[in-house]
């Protein structure tokens, strides 16, 4: 299987696996109760679509949940490959990027700063969510990007806080706050130029 790319996702290949599980004398504060890596690939010819899924768990003597770490990474390139009528016609591939990225508890250290300054509270201990799609796709009117983000703060009922664009989205999330890990980026050039 291929290793991560900068966003985290593994190109083409099969399926990688990790469960560690530390309780009982091998429960301590320096590491994750629970902590499952998953990795998948395709093998499909001229394209790559892939998975990336890690969850963290803590847990507090009792078995209580103390702390969740989430990270959902998804990948396509050359998408129109699937579609063998949409594979023969002479225009650039689609790219499909989605993220979802969960910190609450004591894996949530409060917000660290990055890109722009999200319009949401990320209180440390929290148990709050980013989301982000990104596509670079090309229709009858030619290549274009679209984006959606989303921000939520799971603990209350205010309505998530999102941002959505159908043409010239930038290849990343408008903005970032560290505390998900990594920014992601669409591989490649933006349609149409931008950044």
């Amino acid at each position: 299987m291929n290793q991560p790319n900068g966003n985290g996702v593994v190109g083409q290949g099969g399926l990688n696996l990790t469960t560690k599980i530390h309780t009982g004398w091998a429960d301590d504060s320096s590491t994750p109760t629970i902590e499952i890596n998953q990795s998948t690939g395709t093998p499909i010819a001229n394209t790559s679509v892939s998975n990336v899924f890690r969850y963290v768990q803590n847990q507090d003597a009792d078995g209580n949940q103390t702390g969740v770490s989430l990270d959902n990474d998804f990948l396509g390139t050359n998408m129109r490959r699937f579609d063998p009528i949409k594979a023969q016609e002479n225009m650039p591939q689609d790219i499909q990027n989605f993220v979802r990225r969960r910190r609450a508890g004591d894996l949530n250290p409060g917000r660290q700063g990055g890109l722009g300054n999200p319009d949401i509270p990320l209180p440390a201990g929290a148990d709050v969510q980013v989301t982000w799609a990104g596509m670079y796709y090309t229709g009858e009117d030619g290549p274009t990007s679209i984006g959606y983000q989303s921000y939520d703060n799971l603990d209350d009922t205010i309505f998530p806080r999102s941002r959505q664009e159908r043409e010239g989205a930038p290849g990343r999330p408008w903005s970032w706050d560290n505390l998900f890990g990594t920014m992601p980026t669409m591989p490649g050039n933006r349609p149409n130029g931008g950044d």
